[in-house]
């Protein structure tokens, strides 16, 4: 039956691949700017790491996931396309829960509230670029920046507003980061559009 239904369709598909990469830094030991050079750096730093591990800053913690977008971010992405929508990705967000990612999400299922957290903007922070049809995004939370430390941090999201639900592109769900004093967390979202064949 699935070879059945194969057959019949086109060869020629678009593939869409969303990587996420948290990290966890003590500030102590590396310094970003939380400017727009931030994905600059981190992509320099990691090169090192590669290259010369034994003498590089490593990080305390890392994990790479992949994850798929929301529908209501697919739908948004759309819109943008025919020009009926004039969003773009403006915010980061983090949160608590560990739930699976779904399509049906519209935001994080327990996004930080209360002190000073706040959504943060590409427009002050972090760095959203892009290099051939790969769209790169990065974003750096420090303890100052998030409700209480330490926080367990479980999933991050990507949005085309500064608060309210409905706005999610896309999140990750990802294994305990413990932000407390004296630490950074950064989230890396690269998205790649890519022709493939079935």
């Amino acid at each position: 039956m699935i070879d059945a239904i194969a057959n019949g369709l086109s060869r020629h598909v678009n593939i869409s691949t969303d990587t996420w990469t948290m990290s966890l830094w003590n500030k102590d030991e590396v310094q970003f700017h939380d400017d727009h050079r931030l994905l600059g750096e981190l992509e320099k730093l990691q090169t090192e790491i590669v290259q010369t591990p034994n003498t590089s800053v490593l990080p305390e913690k890392i994990e790479n996931r992949h994850n798929i977008l929301s529908t209501i971010g697919m739908t948004e992405s759309i819109k943008r396309d025919q020009g009926s929508s004039s969003t773009s990705m403006t915010h980061v967000s983090v949160g608590t829960s560990g739930t699976a990612e779904s399509e049906s999400h519209t935001n994080l299922q327990s996004e930080d509230t209360g002190g000073s957290y706040a959504r943060k903007a590409f427009a002050s922070s972090g760095t959203k670029a892009f290099t051939g049809t790969t769209a790169k995004y990065a974003m750096m939370f420090q303890d100052s920046e998030v409700s209480t430390t330490p926080i367990t941090l479980r999933e991050s999201g990507i949005h085309w507003a500064a608060s309210g639900d409905s706005n999610l592109h896309a999140r990750v769900a990802f294994s305990d980061f413990e932000l407390s004093s004296g630490s950074l967390f950064v989230v890396q979202i690269t998205e790649q559009q890519a022709n493939g064949t079935l």
